[in-house]
């Protein structure tokens, strides 16, 4: 058990501290207009004391002790202990992990924001100094704003470092931020991941900057840069809710001493009734139920104690005699157990033979199964089985037998002298049916296993026949298998000579056909050499007409203008086109076959052109009424042999 009085002085330390946590915060809270003017005249000292001359060659240092979170002690409580000033500090909630050079990183590095920039100060230029961290201090000092400087870009710096409660923004060129909490937990550090500066997510982080230029924009005006110096600030509300963490975190180790102490201290026993007549009335009564393991432990008590005397001893003879008639109680108990137990030994019995006379049936099953009506229908698997499985039933068959004519021998072990003197002649004659049952049983069973190897050579000579039969009927499904097979090659050959027939069939129509195409190309330019020929003829027709008539005086107009070259080209394609079509085509149809030709062609320049030689290409009407058709016939032939004959 812990000491009582190293605990009282506890008690008394936690009532002292929190006397004088409630005798601080009253007095901050007093002294808060000071406190705030104070911080007020801080900031206007700071930004017109003309911080960047402080020391020749090094801008913007202030001497003092270095910052940072070693030698810190906040930080160092962090990890709990007891401060001499503040009590008992409690462990923070662990952060997340930091760079492996230490809790800052040793670089610093030109910081981007939305609308400023931070240059990172000299690297070999001593720290800025720093006051001393007020106890749960969430709040910074920021000094060197610039002018031009807005709460948002304030919030858009100094929120990189952690969640932001508030900006309180001064006209002197400097603010006070508070942040959520002294530390960020693991789930704030993991939602806004890369948006923290380094790896630390304490709150001094914030103290990093100090010593940063800062520029609005890419002005380098005055009004649009400045030098940081941030440091800690004491606030009231910083102060109050660190004393009320205090407060709880003792208020929660004075219970939990308190719940030890309970813990170890020991049970106190159960309190003892006192004698009065109505308890031992009750006690009389219980003496007569189930309860009378307690009520006569009561009377016990109560006879050591002495509270029998000449007044209750009528009360106590009466207790006393119930106990008494409780041994008729207990012996009438013992008498039906023992009438109960010799019940179920009884029944025993009769189940032990009903089980035996049930194995002897399962026995009768499986000799029944090994025959050879049903064993040549079972499996090799299955004969298996069914061999283990007998085999089984009669090992546990012949164990429970043992056991019951032990069982039964220990019984008639027990019997009494007189009883054993009675019944000897009866349990002689007993003995020797047993021992006459036992011999018929032995004889039984070497007949049945010589009536089993029996059976079992003839259900093996059985199972060879069937084996037999069975290689037969596979070799004849063999055999027709493999006849199946070769007709069906048979007819897939037979059908592969038919396509092939076909094929050569299809291969000569195919040869016809393009001996007929060629003999139409032939043709076709055989026609277009005629007409080339004809349109000759009729060129120099027309240079001897025209001699002839530039002699005369008057000179008519020629009869057929002169056919051009694409013009002859055009008569050839259309002769050899309606040529291969004996029954004419139309205009279109003639257009579509020479636009693959002569892609500017068009279907009014083949209607002209036709239409100038009646004598070769003639326009004739088929269908009736709106199904009636234009089509050209090519009549070369017709006409040259009209004009031989």
């Amino acid at each position: 058990m812990s000491n009582p009085f190293a605990f009282l002085g506890l008690q008394i330390g936690a009532q002292e501290a929190d006397r004088r946590a409630v005798s601080r915060f009253d007095e901050s809270r007093r002294d808060n207009r000071e406190q705030d003017l104070d911080m007020d005249k801080q900031g206007s000292e700071y930004n017109h004391s003309g911080h960047e001359e402080l020391i020749p060659g090094i801008p913007g240092w202030v001497p003092g002790m270095p910052a940072g979170p070693i030698g810190d002690p906040m930080l160092m409580a962090a990890y709990g202990g007891f401060n001499p000033q503040f009590g008992f500090i409690p462990p923070g909630p662990p952060g997340p992990p930091g760079p492996p050079g230490g809790l800052a990183p040793s670089q610093k590095e030109i910081i981007h924001c939305k609308e400023c920039t931070l240059f990172p100060p000299n690297p070999n230029a001593p720290l800025p100094s720093t006051r001393e961290r007020p106890p749960g201090c969430r709040t910074i000092f920021v000094g060197g704003l610039p002018d031009k400087i807005t709460e948002e870009m304030v919030d858009d710096v100094f929120g990189r470092c952690g969640p932001i409660v508030s900006v309180r923004m001064s006209k002197k060129n400097f603010c006070h931020i508070r942040y959520e909490a002294e530390t960020i937990d693991n789930e704030v550090w993991m939602r806004l991941g890369e948006n923290y500066i380094g790896y630390n997510v304490f709150v001094n982080r914030s103290l990093d900057l100090s010593g940063y230029r800062i520029r609005i924009g890419s002005n380098t005006d005055h009004e649009y840069t400045g030098r940081l110096h941030v440091d800690f600030a004491q606030a009231r509300d910083d102060l109050y809710e660190w004393e009320c963490a205090q407060r709880a975190v003792m208020r929660e180790m004075r219970h939990r001493q308190r719940m030890e102490q309970d813990r170890l201290r020991p049970p106190s026993p159960p309190p003892v009734i006192h004698y009065s007549e109505h308890e031992a009335t009750m006690v009389g009564e219980q003496l007569k139920t189930d309860a009378f393991y307690k009520a006569s432990t009561l009377v016990i008590q109560w006879l050591e104690r002495g509270d029998c005397n000449r007044r209750t001893a009528t009360t106590f003879y009466h207790m006393i005699q119930t106990t008494n008639s409780h041994v008729r109680r207990l012996m009438n108990e013992k008498q039906g157990f023992e009438q109960e137990a010799a019940e179920f030994k009884e029944k025993m019995k009769q189940r032990m033979q009903c089980l035996l006379t049930e194995f002897d049936q399962i026995d009768r099953v499986f000799s029944a199964s090994c025959k050879q009506r049903a064993w040549d229908h079972f499996s090799k698997a299955q004969r298996k089985n069914i061999d283990l499985w007998r085999k089984q039933c009669q090992e546990i068959k012949a164990s429970n037998l043992e056991e019951f004519l032990s069982d039964r021998q220990e019984d008639e072990m027990e019997m009494s002298d007189s009883e054993e003197a009675a019944s000897a002649p009866k349990r002689q004659k007993t003995e020797e049916n047993l021992v006459t049952q036992a011999q018929m049983h032995a004889q039984t069973m070497q007949l049945h296993n010589l009536r089993e190897d029996n059976d079992q050579l003839t259900c093996q000579v059985d199972a060879y026949k069937n084996e037999n039969e069975v290689l037969k009927s596979e070799h004849t499904e063999a055999m027709t298998y493999k006849d199946n097979q070769l007709r069906t090659i048979q007819a897939a050959m037979e059908a592969m000579q038919k396509q092939m027939l076909e094929d050569q069939q299809k291969l000569k129509d195919t040869l016809e056909q393009m001996e007929k195409m060629r003999f139409s190309a032939e043709v076709a330019s055989r026609i277009e050499s005629a007409t080339s020929a004809a349109i000759a003829r009729e060129e120099s027709k027309a240079l001897a007409a025209e001699e002839k008539k530039s002699s005369s005086v008057e000179m008519a107009p020629p009869e057929k203008a002169e056919i051009s070259e694409r013009e002859a080209k055009l008569i050839g394609l259309i002769a050899t086109f309606l040529h291969v079509h004996p029954f004419g085509a139309g205009t279109d149809y003639i257009w579509s076959y020479l636009q693959r030709l002569m892609p500017d062609i068009k279907s009014r320049e083949i209607e002209e052109l036709l239409q100038r030689l009646p004598s070769v290409f003639v326009q004739k009407f088929s269908g009736v009424g709106a199904s009636i058709e234009r089509r050209w016939n090519f009549t070369g032939y017709e006409s040259s042999g009209a004009a031989n004959s």
